[in-house]
């Protein structure tokens, strides 16, 4: 995105935190879906729900 052409709320929707954010969301959604279709054990969604992600590792694997 180009910063001079950039507002504040267009730069946090499109951050990596927020897109980060909205896959581990929907990642969680899909469990709890395979969940209910008994794909995933009931017991792993306490763990899966508590899923996170570090911004700076991300950024290393990428580089």
């Amino acid at each position: 995105m180009i910063e001079r052409y950039s507002r504040p709320q267009m730069k946090k929707i499109w951050s990596d935190k927020s897109k980060f954010d909205k896959w581990l969301e929907v990642e969680i959604a899909v469990c709890e879906a395979w969940t209910e279709l008994g794909e995933i054990p009931r017991e792993a969604m306490t763990k899966i729900r508590k899923a996170n992600y570090n911004l700076d590792r991300i950024a290393e694997f990428l580089r």
